[in-house]
């Protein structure tokens, strides 16, 4: 099953792929930090929005179905909250 993504600074659109129904939003971060060598900075995050809906996933445990759309962006974390990336 896959989610295709697209950041919303470039045209091109990319598919993660994975096993089962649905993805976290957590695991979908890390497989486009991955699969796009954004690296492990601690000071950046991912966020990613429904474009049709246009809600934005907030949550990390929130599940996307598979073959859903999504826009990304990269967004600065936020107060004293340092994110931690462990993308093997």
């Amino acid at each position: 099953m896959s989610v295709h993504y697209k950041f919303k600074s470039i045209k091109d659109k990319h598919t993660v792929i994975f096993d089962g129904l649905h993805i976290s939003v957590a695991d979908l971060k890390k497989a486009i930090m991955q699969q796009r060598k954004i690296g492990k900075s601690s000071d950046l995050d991912l966020q990613i929005t429904n474009p049709q809906t246009g809600e934005v996933y907030d949550s990390d445990t929130t599940l996307i179905p598979k073959n859903t759309s999504v826009e990304v962006a990269r967004v600065p974390v936020t107060g004293n909250h340092k994110k931690s990336w462990y993308v093997a």
